[in-house]
């Protein structure tokens, strides 16, 4: 498991991809590892956005996928729309509902953890 905490704004995003890069290389597939930066883009976005707060991205192995984490200061979850096409905004959590196979946010003692998982393809 991996955790490291960034502050707000910045060039966080490029830090971030690194480190999941790097963390994820070599144990999971390219296109995994591309779904789990740009979802993660997506939930630091929002943190950075919504908390403007430091925030931690936490990512783990898991038996057939990976996790990744983003905690931030804000207690108010994460909210799905589906914005219509004129909308300029407000389709991160969409994109992140499509395209992991889970994922969720609970509260924290100072904020809120959104997380999701993906699975990795099984060779057979």
């Amino acid at each position: 498991m991996m955790a490291e905490t960034f502050p707000p704004p910045g060039r966080t995003m490029h830090r971030a991809r690194h480190v999941l890069e790097a963390f994820f290389a070599d144990a999971v597939p390219d296109d995994v590892v591309q779904v789990a930066v740009l979802l993660t883009s997506e939930l630091v976005t929002n943190a950075v956005h919504h908390a403007r707060s430091p925030f931690t991205i936490s990512a783990a192995l898991l038996p057939g996928g990976v996790r990744v984490e983003v905690e931030d200061a804000s207690p108010t979850p994460p909210e799905l729309c589906h914005p219509d096409s004129t909308s300029m905004s407000g389709r991160g959590v969409l994109m992140v509902d499509l395209l992991s196979a889970r994922w969720g946010s609970e509260p924290t003692a100072d904020g809120k953890r959104t997380w999701f998982e993906l699975d990795t393809p099984t060779t057979t």
